[in-house]
């Protein structure tokens, strides 16, 4: 007996340590979310402004082009070289831009990737809080064969070879015919749990 509430310490309240979970998640990733749209928001605006700028480059450019033609074909060479210099400042002004625009559009496609991890991360956090829900569940009514082997189908789940480890450290300690376990180790994979959460949802 007293080995078991030892081992309840560490589960105080299973209610409500699964939604102070789920609340610390959801803010976190909600935070996360919110600087990935507005940086969003930013990259389009900027992709925006430089595709509205390089047109006005090309159209200068092509511009440029077409009046030091007409230069050249009437033999005004001190116009035409005037133009020759307005062309290449031109061209680098519309190489630099398109550049940017590079620089931009990469950056935006960095952030698409980063949503896109974040989404599939948070998909994931459903099936750990699931394990500790069991895991809680032998502490809350005492380890037997249904409970015992609802963790193990539950950290099989995840596929997380740490977490696997540490459960499989605390069954060794389970024996359920003397209704004893060791909570220390269950507590122990519990927060390597919430650790991988906090690591799921981190940017």
């Amino acid at each position: 007996l007293y080995r078991s509430a030892i081992n309840l310490k560490f589960y105080p309240n299973n209610i409500m340590k699964r939604t102070i979970i789920i609340v610390i998640v959801a803010l976190v990733a909600l935070g996360i979310v919110g600087y990935l749209y507005s940086q969003n928001l930013a990259l389009q605006s900027k992709n925006d402004q430089l595709n509205q700028q390089l047109s006005q480059l090309e159209d200068e450019k092509t511009k440029i082009e077409t009046d030091l033609a007409v230069l050249k074909a009437t033999d005004l060479a001190k116009e035409a070289e005037v133009l020759a210099l307005k062309l290449a400042s031109a061209e680098k002004d519309l190489a630099s831009t398109k550049n940017n625009l590079s620089i931009v559009e990469k950056s935006r496609s960095d952030l698409a990737l980063d949503f896109y991890k974040l989404k599939s991360n948070v998909a994931k956090i459903p099936a750990y809080l699931n394990a500790i829900d069991a895991m809680e569940n032998i502490a809350a009514q005492g380890p037997n064969q249904t409970n015992v082997a609802m963790v193990d189908a539950k950290v099989a789940l995840l596929k997380d070879d740490a977490v696997s480890s540490r459960w499989q450290t605390a069954r060794t300690e389970i024996n359920i015919e003397k209704q004893s376990w060791m909570g220390g180790l269950i507590a122990d994979t519990v927060r390597h749990i919430i650790l991988t959460v906090g690591k799921l949802v981190s940017p």
